[in-house]
């Protein structure tokens, strides 16, 4: 019985906390303009996914939440099978799929800037109007792969495999794509500004219309490549 009185008097206090922490969220909110509370989300937006890493959070548990919530940024999914998955529209920016499987997967309009899907493969993968600025796709297999109107500025696909790929419409500008197969891929209409296609093997592709500015091309394989509307004399083009 004397140990009430003291529980009470611990309760009463939680009850305080809370309330003067509701206090403070209202005063971040209505005083500084949202700007510190903006920044307090944002922070919170990139460290709470982290703990991920630190915890070694299960690949169950990280897809139930991808599924359920539509999101897993930051998500380390390395070497995992999800083919044939539908992940469209999620946002899975700043995630690890090394050596992934998404063969088959459906990822149209995902947010996934910043990742790194290196030796993953992507074949037959829907990446539609997804957006890819700055990932990472180095040696990956995106064999017959749809990235029309796809956002791949700055992407890094080195030694990439994409025969067959269909890419009309996508921003390469500034992208890396040294040594990468593009045999028979259709990037018609696509922005191909300062692109490093140096060594990259371009037989029977088509470049219909596509913006070559600053592109380099040394190397590079143009058997029975479709130059149709393209101004070749902005690229550097060299054997």
């Amino acid at each position: 019985m004397k140990k009430r009185p003291y529980l009470i008097f611990l309760l009463a206090l939680a009850i305080l906390f809370l309330v003067k922490l509701a206090d403070i969220r209202h005063y971040l909110r209505e005083n500084t303009q949202g700007l510190l509370w903006q920044s307090i989300i944002r922070t919170a937006e990139i460290v709470i996914p982290l703990k991920d890493r630190i915890i070694g959070q299960s690949f169950a548990k990280k897809l139930a939440r991808l599924q359920s919530t539509g999101a897993c940024k930051f998500c380390d999914l390395s070497e995992s099978v999800m083919e044939g998955m539908d992940l469209s529209g999620k946002n899975i920016h700043n995630a690890d799929f090394i050596r992934a499987d998404l063969s088959g997967s459906d990822l149209s309009g995902v947010y996934l800037y910043d990742g790194d899907l290196s030796e993953a493969d992507l074949t037959e993968v829907n990446l539609n109007q997804a957006q890819l600025e700055r990932t990472i796709f180095n040696n990956a297999n995106l064999s017959g792969a749809n990235l029309t109107d796809a956002n791949l500025a700055s992407a890094q696909l080195v030694g990439a495999t994409l025969i067959g790929a269909t890419l009309v419409g996508s921003n390469l500008s500034r992208s890396n794509l040294q040594g990468a197969n593009l045999t028979g891929a259709n990037l018609a209409t696509a922005d191909l500004e300062d692109i490093n296609l140096n060594g990259a093997i371009l037989q029977g592709a088509n470049l219909t219309s596509t913006e070559l500015t600053n592109a380099i091309l040394f190397k590079a394989d143009l058997t029975d490549l479709n130059f149709e509307n393209v101004d070749l004399s902005l690229a550097n083009i060299a054997h």
